[in-house]
C-alpha cells in the first residue's frame, strides 16, 4: 500500500515538473517600443516587440494600422535575438496607431496580443508648396516696343504724359524752324515798303 502510494506520488510530481516545463518554453512578451499607452511626438519608422526568449520567423507577424484603420505596417518581420520588429510605411499620419501581433515561441507554440501608442505629429508628409502667382491687380503693364515687350512702370497719379508728335511720311526729322507762308509774307513786305518809299521819294522831287 505504501509503495503504491510512493508511485502515485512520483507520477504526480512528474506530470507537474512536464507542465512547468512546458509552460515556461512559451514566450514572454517583455517589452514593446513604443510602449503600450505611451504618447509619442512623431509616428515611429518601426514598431519593436522584445520577448523573454527568442522567436521563430515562421507564422510570426506584425500587423499595425494607422488612425484611419489602414495597415500601415508594410514587409515581413525582422528577428533579432529576442526582439522582432515590423517596419511602416513612409507617410504615418498623426493619431493612435494600433499593433496586433503573433509570434512562435521557440517551442512552436503562437503567443498573440495587442497593444496601441498615440502619436503627436506626422511623419514622411509631404511639404512642397506650389509656386507663388503674382496678383494681377499688381502685375505692371507691358508695352510692345519695335516688335518687343517691355515692362512699364505704371506713373503716379495726376502725371501729365506727352506724346511726341507722329513725324509725316519720308521726312527726314530735320526742322529748318521756317515755314513757306512765313517766308512769302516777309518778301510782300519788304516790296510793299520799297514801293511806299520810292512814291514818297517821286513826291519830294517834285
Amino acid at each position: 500500500m505504501r509503495g503504491r502510494l510512493l508511485a502515485v506520488t512520483a507520477i504526480v510530481l512528474l506530470g507537474l515538473v512536464s507542465g512547468a516545463t512546458a509552460a515556461s518554453a512559451h514566450n514572454s512578451l517583455a517589452s514593446t517600443d513604443p510602449a503600450d499607452g505611451t504618447t509619442v511626438a512623431v509616428a515611429p519608422a518601426a514598431v519593436t516587440l522584445t520577448f523573454d526568449e527568442p522567436a521563430q520567423a515562421l507564422g510570426s507577424q506584425i500587423r499595425v494600422t494607422g488612425p484611419d484603420g489602414a495597415v500601415v505596417s508594410t514587409g515581413d518581420v525582422v528577428l533579432s535575438g529576442s526582439t522582432v520588429a515590423e517596419h511602416l510605411v513612409d507617410v504615418r499620419p498623426a493619431g493612435t496607431y494600433t499593433v496586433a501581433w503573433r509570434i512562435t515561441s521557440t517551442d512552436g507554440h503562437p503567443v498573440s496580443g495587442s497593444f496601441s501608442f498615440t502619436a503627436t505629429g506626422a511623419a514622411g508628409a509631404s511639404t512642397a508648396t506650389a509656386p507663388a502667382t503674382a496678383d494681377p491687380a499688381t502685375a505692371a503693364p507691358t508695352t510692345s516696343v519695335a516688335g518687343s515687350t517691355a515692362s512699364a512702370s505704371p506713373l503716379p497719379s495726376g502725371t501729365l504724359v506727352i506724346a511726341p508728335s507722329p513725324t509725316p511720311s519720308g521726312s527726314t526729322g530735320a526742322s529748318t524752324g521756317i515755314s513757306p507762308g512765313l517766308v512769302a509774307g516777309f518778301v510782300i513786305l519788304v516790296a510793299g515798303a520799297g514801293a511806299a518809299a520810292l512814291l514818297v521819294a517821286r513826291r519830294r522831287g517834285r
